[in-house]
């Protein structure tokens, strides 16, 4: 992406085309999706040089880009910055936000976040869901992610599978596996094929219950359903 964006450049230039704040963006974006943030931030930080304010998309580029280098603190003051510009925060750059927080363990401030989110009234989506979801799976808190669930479902945002493999896997981890199975047994009225990863949870926590019948059961439903088996379907079976 930065090379197409480069070569864009390039024939703008050569053509006395004056590149916008979309142009350098995207060039940013492409940096940063190859995970080169010192040249994106070396770019955003020329915009001014040019007449030009970055936009949100530049922020959430760079604040995303921060993020997945677990430069948290980066990722933090670009955040800051962005009311200060008098920009407003996207969906998308609170939820890297977000899951930058969640990723380096700061729990408390990424909750504090997501309040803040929904007080200004910015939308979450599908992958904002699931961030919160996945934390509270693993702090076995299942009753406020059903609760978080049935919210999500009511502001119309779609689960999707790993919406779903996040609360099968928290209930079959505090021993409510007959409710991760039943919610297993919707899959076909909600038009979602079940993943490997899902089959692998239910069928290791059946093998964990010393159900073997069934989990041969699953395997072999699996199977049937065109889901290949993966190396942790077949672990489950011999450990």
């Amino acid at each position: 992406m930065a090379k197409e964006a480069l070569d864009l450049l390039d024939t703008m230039k050569r053509r006395n085309i004056c590149p916008d704040v979309i142009t350098y963006g995207s060039l940013i974006d492409g940096y940063c999706v190859l995970g080169d943030m010192n040249e994106a931030r070396r770019i955003f930080d020329s915009l001014g040089e040019k007449d030009l304010k970055p936009n949100i998309f530049c922020y959430a580029s760079l604040i995303d880009g921060y993020c997945k280098k677990a430069m948290i603190d980066e990722a933090c003051s670009l955040f800051l910055d962005v009311t200060s510009r008098g920009l407003e925060h996207t969906t998308v750059s609170y939820t890297s936000m977000l899951q930058g927080l969640f990723k380096q363990g700061r729990f408390a401030a990424g909750w504090e976040l997501f309040d803040e989110m929904q007080l200004r009234k910015v939308p979450s989506n599908v992958y904002t869901y699931n961030i919160l979801l996945g934390d509270l799976r693993k702090t076995q808190r299942i009753d406020e992610a059903f609760a978080l669930l049935h919210v999500m479902k009511e502001k119309g945002v779609r689960p999707n599978l790993s919406t779903y493999g996040t609360i099968i896997n928290g209930l079959c981890k505090n021993g409510k596996l007959g409710m991760g199975m039943n919610i297993f047994k919707e899959f076909s009225s909600i038009g979602l094929q079940p993943n490997a990863t899902i089959f692998n949870i239910l069928i290791g926590a059946l093998c964990k219950e010393g159900s073997t019948k069934e989990a041969d059961h699953l395997f072999s439903e699996m199977k049937r359903s065109g889901c290949f088996p993966d190396t942790a379907t077949y672990n489950i079976f011999i450990l």
